[in-house]
């Protein structure tokens, strides 16, 4: 007699065990209650390796176990991105993927600029801050607001 309960359990367990992993990848916990700790990342990469590996006549079954960790994933990442309309967010994720050409040129900069760049902003903070403590924050440009609230 098959029980057609469980069907689909194990999926919806690797959509759970997925989406932990991506939400906080780095939490630890004991095992067994030995003084070792264990990053959950690592628990399920083992946990969808080691099946493959064993038993990789099952195919067809790691392939569903997979597509649950998928779902779960996905569902983390709309999570993160707070989306009212998660059928909007997937079809643009698709056609952000599929239909973007451009790349993103990022300029390099060298350390010798970076600390220049760095040293220069740091030089505008301080008069800044500095203009602050003679004369308050409201004596402050526009400007100068969001110079001092983007500085990174």
């Amino acid at each position: 007699m098959i029980k057609s309960w469980n069907y689909g359990a194990s999926g919806a367990v690797y959509a759970i065990m997925f989406a932990i992993t991506s939400f906080n990848p780095n939490y630890s916990f004991k095992i067994f209650n030995i003084n070792f700790l264990v990053k959950i990342k690592y628990i399920t990469i083992i946990i969808v390796i080691l099946p493959i590996i064993f038993d990789f006549k099952n195919l067809h079954s790691h392939v569903t176990h997979l597509g649950g960790g998928f779902y779960g994933l996905l569902y983390i990442y709309l999570y993160k991105i707070r989306s009212k309309n998660m059928f909007n967010k997937i079809i643009n994720i698709f056609k952000s993927h599929f239909l973007s050409k451009k790349k993103k040129n990022k300029s390099i900069e060298s350390d010798y600029e970076y600390n220049a760049r760095k040293k220069s902003d740091e030089k505008k903070i301080n008069i800044i801050l500095d203009k602050i403590s003679k004369s308050g924050y409201s004596s402050l440009s526009k400007k100068e607001k969001d110079t001092l609230s983007n500085y990174k």
